[in-house]
């Protein structure tokens, strides 16, 4: 982790509250310009009490434009045994929330996990 990379700046989380490979892992990072706002929201998990307060953010604050999700591997490997199924139910809220919350004129984009290399690095996978 980093403060900044490219001009970005890290808000909250990352090397600010300490790495860790937990499922309340956060980091929001922003890039700005005069004609450009950037925001990075780490997710551990597609529909939560964190994904809702990123959904009040953008009530309150400016909406996006563009919004680009990922979210599949975290869900699916941390929360145990019914993960497959709250993941699939998870979408769905998250979906007719960002539906309810957003404006038309937004464009989200659903973003699928890359595949993973040959040699994995780093705390991808809890042992089992």
């Amino acid at each position: 982790g980093e403060f900044s990379f490219e001009n970005d700046q890290l808000i909250e989380g990352g090397v600010l509250d300490g790495l860790h490979n937990g499922i309340r892992y956060r980091e929001v990072r922003q890039y700005r310009t005069r004609y450009h706002l950037v925001r990075f929201y780490f997710l551990t998990r597609i529909y939560s009490e964190y994904f809702e307060s990123i959904l009040k953010d953008f009530r309150v604050g400016p909406q996006p434009d563009v919004l680009i999700l990922n979210s599949c591997v975290w869900d699916v490997s941390r929360y145990g045994p019914s993960s497959m199924m709250e993941y699939r139910r998870n979408l769905e809220i998250a979906f007719n929330k960002l539906d309810a919350d957003l404006p038309p004129s937004c464009l989200v984009i659903w973003n699928m996990t890359m595949p993973l290399g040959p040699r994995i690095k780093g705390g991808f996978l809890i042992p089992e």
